[in-house]
């Protein structure tokens, strides 16, 4: 009878290891929101920068994360067009599951999020206070508007993502905000347990609204 044999592997040297070239694609935002924008623009969509390049706006450089991605803010009753120009200028497009559709050419990377499943209202929120408010941010020479730091810290916790937590600690951390804005967004769209662990990561990166309780003390 033939047994199983548990095969050795020799153990890569440190040498070795420091020897191996690991190669990183750089990630230029500028052609993708220069396309994004002209789209947009010529169905006379509203939308919002939302994602980690609309984090990249609120840190400083040394506290940012690597994205490849663009992604956008839309309204549900704009994908359609969104679609029909997409087609227009011959680049492939995906569903995503979440809702909304994605894009992949070459250098371009561009997600047009409507939230459909569970969270249009937020999206569709977000974006009408990004409208309001008018903030904007430059990627590269392409000017969008920016979602604001309240609406984006709902945006991110909503996914559930380690990833994304780790965003809203570093905005929470860094960030000057009105804590009781983003938490009664959360609080609206979210629930008082998602809330709850807004409170969490605020505790965590010492915010003064949210002081300590005693048994954590």
């Amino acid at each position: 009878m033939e047994h199983n044999r548990l095969r050795i592997y020799p153990r890569k040297s440190k040498q070795e290891k420091l020897n191996k070239t690991r190669t990183i694609t750089p990630f230029d935002p500028e052609p993708a929101a220069k396309l994004a924008k002209e789209l947009l623009e010529s169905i006379k969509a509203s939308f919002a920068v939302i994602g980690r390049i609309a984090v990249w706006a609120y840190l400083p450089p040394d506290a940012q994360e690597f994205t490849k991605d663009l992604n956008l803010a839309v309204p549900l009753e704009c994908i359609a067009s969104i679609e029909e120009q997409l087609k227009k200028r011959n680049i492939a497009y995906r569903p995503l599951i979440i809702g909304g559709i994605g894009t992949t050419d070459k250098e371009i990377h561009i997600d047009f999020i409507d939230r459909r499943q569970y969270h249009q209202q937020l999206f569709r929120e977000a974006i009408d206070e990004t409208q309001k408010q008018g903030n904007s941010i430059n990627i590269g020479a392409v000017a969008m508007p920016l979602v604001p730091v309240e609406f984006l810290i709902a945006l991110k916790i909503v996914s559930g993502e380690p990833k994304d937590d780790n965003d809203v600690k570093r905005l929470l951390e860094y960030v000057e905000l009105d804590y009781k804005k983003s938490r009664d967004i959360v609080m609206k769209h979210l629930g008082p347990a998602t809330a709850d662990r807004l409170d969490v990561f605020a505790r965590e990166v010492g915010r003064p609204e949210v002081p300590k309780r005693k048994y954590y003390e």
